[in-house]
């Protein structure tokens, strides 16, 4: 059981340090050659390759078994490989996914076991990143993305020339998918490189990737650089269209040449995030004209299916167009009658081709007049909302100031209150010594109202104390005068033995008493 556990947790961490390298491009854009110049410098490729075609001798560096799985996933989504509008968003949280995502976990584990690094690369990944990031989230890999783009008009030419859509439906192609494959993989480790530069040094691209990506490719040494220079030449481009080719192409509307240079810039020197907001419009834009350009797509369509059919009629007759056109300039009794019927029908169908070219053109004019009024109307709302977003940007900084005006006028009031409380508190401390104060006065000034009570009773006391003294002592000075004339009379000379014999009796008295 213990050793269950540890090998679980051992596949666990090994899992999980898994790492897989998607390589996100358009088809017909230089992703084989990338995956196969991943796969020397040490990346590992499916199991399952899918053979190579004449139109890709040197193989696709693709799993047959994502091709099955990505065609019948398609098909549940009601759309195809070459279909230019994005997968409904409302399919990636239907019913049908759990069962695909069980058989795309199946398919990773039978493609790359247990590999730390892969390289993992399907051109439908463009419309399909949010559900192989649900399930390799539950694989528990790693994604790197490395974007890869190619010049539209080679591109267009290319699915052309291979699968016969009109110009102008793969130029649509190409810019839906370029579209949905920036758009699912924004918020994700993710490079940029294109077809040129790949084409032109393709280690030095290796390498640039390994830092953008912050992985290591562990055989990118100096003998599979030489290997990887071999294998990806300049010759592998049978498609080649000069900037100056493009930007005169009217077939390339102006949504096709901004995304090109958006990401041309990218692949040079890196994401530019100020550039997500114009390619977020380009994509509104063309989810707004998509009622539009269907009906122009779809005339575009049944025109090229026309002129298909005329093809091979002339071919089934043994002529080329010039063979015909050359007959047509021959005298009536020298031509074949077939050939005459013939030559009638392709001059009908190249007719009625015209004047549905014409139609065609009317509508691309008007649709393109609508789409420069609306470009027009855009960028004046883009205009007002610049002008608003400043308007708002400023009040948003005053707010901040006010706040931070606020907040300091709010300390400041604290601090106040704080000091108004102890105030109050000194001012409680001193009314009640007041109050004290007041009582101790009040109990003073009684106290002093009885003092002076009783002093002017006391001077009253002392006024008829002096005024008896006065009297005494008027009286003592009359006893004195009294008592010294009385001496100085004869009468008290006489009894004066008298008086000494009776001082002697009283002491003698005394001293019997005493005994």
């Amino acid at each position: 059981m213990a050793q269950q556990k540890a090998k679980s947790a051992g596949k666990k961490a090994s899992r999980a340090r898994r790492t897989a390298v998607l390589v996100v491009g358009m088809h017909r854009s230089g992703t084989s050659a990338l995956s196969s110049a991943l796969a020397e410098a040490g990346c590992d490729l499916p199991r399952s390759l899918m053979r190579p075609t004449p139109d890709n001798p040197r193989g696709y560096s693709e799993s047959s078994k994502v091709y099955v799985l990505h065609r019948h996933i398609l098909e549940s989504a009601g759309t195809t490989w070459d279909d230019w509008v994005s997968i409904s968003d409302d399919w990636f949280k239907s019913l049908v996914i759990p069962d695909f995502k069980a058989r795309a976990l199946e398919v990773l584990e039978e493609e790359f076991g247990t590999s730390p690094l892969f390289a993992f690369k399907d051109p439908r990944l463009c419309r399909l990143m949010p559900f192989w990031r649900d399930v390799l989230e539950e694989a528990e890999c790693n994604p790197l993305v490395v974007h890869t783009h190619r010049n539209p008009l080679e591109v267009a030419r290319s699915i052309n020339v291979r699968d016969g859509h009109p110009m102008e439906v793969a130029l649509l192609m190409w810019l839906q998918n370029v579209l949905d494959a920036e758009r699912y993989t924004r918020d994700m480790v993710r490079a940029f490189t294109s077809y040129t530069r790949l084409l032109k040094d393709p280690p030095g691209e290796l390498r640039k990737l390994q830092t953008s990506l912050d992985v290591t490719f562990p055989k990118l040494n100096d003998r599979t650089q030489h290997r990887i220079r071999s294998r990806i030449e300049p010759d592998l481009r049978h498609h080649s269209v000069e900037a100056e080719d493009l930007k005169a192409d009217v077939r390339v509307s102006p949504w096709i040449l901004d995304t090109f240079e958006i990401l041309d810039r990218w692949a040079e020197g890196g994401e530019d995030a100020s550039d997500h907001a114009s390619l977020d419009a380009i994509r509104g834009q063309v989810a707004t004209a998509a009622p539009t350009l269907f009906a122009l797509t779809d005339k575009t369509q049944a025109l090229q299916s026309d002129v298909d059919t005329l093809s091979t009629r002339i071919s089934g007759i043994g002529a080329s167009p010039g063979s015909v056109a050359d007959a047509g300039a021959q005298p009536k009794g020298t031509r074949r009658p077939d050939l005459d019927a013939a030559l009638r029908k392709v001059e009908d169908a190249l007719l009625t081709s015209d004047e549905a070219l014409k139609e065609k053109d009317a509508a691309l004019h008007t649709a393109e007049s609508a789409l420069r009024q609306r470009e027009a109307e855009v960028d004046a709302v883009r205009k007002e909302l610049s002008s608003l977003r400043e308007v708002v940007e400023a009040k948003t900084l005053r707010v901040a100031e006010a706040d931070g005006e606020i907040k300091s006028l709010g300390d400041q009031l604290t601090v106040e209150k704080a000091s108004l409380a102890t105030r109050y508190q000194e001012l409680a401390a001193l009314t009640s010594t007041l109050v004290a104060k007041e009582a101790e006065f009040e109990r003073q000034t009684l106290k002093a109202t009885k003092l002076k009570a009783e002093i002017t009773d006391i001077e009253a006391a002392k006024t008829r104390a002096d005024a008896a003294t006065e009297e005494a002592e008027q009286r003592a000075r009359w006893a004195y005068e009294e008592v010294h004339m009385l001496r100085q009379s004869t009468s008290w000379r006489l009894t004066s033995p008298i008086r000494r014999f009776g001082g002697l009796l009283k002491r003698s008295a005394r001293t019997v008493k005493d005994r």
